[in-house]
């Protein structure tokens, strides 16, 4: 397992067996899952085959690499393929990055709220700004 920056990365292996490896993908750079990432997610995982029986993939995890193929600028159908490449290998070794999808929901949650929250200070500091100057234009005509 690596890390970079605040994405843990997991390798992997799944045991194929006569169910297949037992789980759909989304994604990609023609198609993205998630707008402003092109990456190629675990959709949902079957009851039956490699992923379901090992529990070590879920739907959101993010694939990265497939047996030493990189995922991260390819087409969904380029990526079925490279999938339908190691229907040969009794062993599918993967990097992936665990619940990538609910974690990259989250941070625009949280980047979305952080905009709004800038806003309502702008907003908050430009009816100060137009009161006190209102105060001053108030005080100085009723001098008059």
């Amino acid at each position: 397992m690596s890390q970079t920056s605040d994405v843990v990365i997991k390798e992997i292996e799944l045991q194929r067996g006569n169910e297949g490896l037992g789980f759909n993908i989304r994604g990609g750079n023609d198609q993205p899952y998630i707008v402003g990432d092109n990456g190629i997610f675990v959709s949902r995982v079957r009851d039956t085959g490699a992923a379901f029986n090992s529990g070590l993939l879920a739907a959101g995890d993010k694939i990265l690499e497939v047996n030493g193929v990189d995922l991260t600028d390819v087409d969904h159908q380029q990526a079925v393929q490279i999938f339908l490449s190691t229907v040969e290998n009794s062993v599918v070794r993967l990097k992936i990055v665990k619940n990538a999808y609910q974690e990259i929901q989250n941070r625009k949650v949280q980047e979305e709220e952080s905009a709004s929250s800038k806003k309502k200070w702008i907003i908050l500091a430009g009816l100060l700004a137009a009161g006190v100057g209102g105060y001053f234009i108030f005080k100085r005509y009723q001098r008059r």
